[in-house]
């Protein structure tokens, strides 16, 4: 008989190689040793290797809810059917207008002066540039009893004459 020493070991050895005893032998204990956290507490945390998860959608190539909010609510090329495309608007020409206003062709069209008058104008003696002048009601109380004939609506130049003709001036 085997001395008390190491008769745990050879009671042990017999119960584990007899069949379907369900023995727990050192190997097992070992395996069992060497389980991770997860196998007991069945935390994701205690898993080692996991992969990343992602934190928000571009992570992975997505849109934010935001986005997609905006995307739900934009315009899609169905909805635009009942509106006019840019080949149907207008051309740009002014010729196709509707409405067009006429366009004067003369300055008689809206009451002003051709360039002709205008310029005719420019070079007019203004009735303040003749007051060194005198008016054929002015001669006749001279007391000279002279007037001159200045012919109504005359020029300036049509005023000197008549009053060069009439002896009151002296032609420069």
């Amino acid at each position: 008989m085997a001395e008390l020493s190491t008769l745990g070991q050879v009671i042990k050895a017999a119960y584990e190689g007899r069949p379907n005893t369900n023995a727990y032998t050192d190997g097992d204990k070992q395996t069992v040793g060497n389980i991770k956290p997860v196998a007991t507490s069945g935390d994701y945390s205690d898993l080692s290797g996991t992969p990343s998860i992602p934190s928000n959608p571009g992570d992975i190539g997505a849109a934010t809810a935001a986005q997609g909010a905006k995307a739900d609510s934009a315009v899609q090329p169905a909805d635009l059917s009942p509106y006019a495309t840019t080949g149907q608007l207008f051309s740009g020409s002014y010729g196709d207008l509707t409405g067009k206003p006429s366009i004067p062709s003369s300055p008689g069209d809206i009451g002003a002066a051709t360039a002709a008058q205008g310029a005719k104008a420019d070079s007019a003696v203004q009735p303040g540039d003749l007051s060194p002048y005198a008016k054929t009601a002015d001669l006749a109380l001279s007391g000279a009893g002279v007037a001159a004939n200045v012919p109504a609506g005359g020029t300036a130049d049509d005023i000197i004459a008549a009053l060069v003709a009439a002896g009151l001036m002296q032609s420069a």
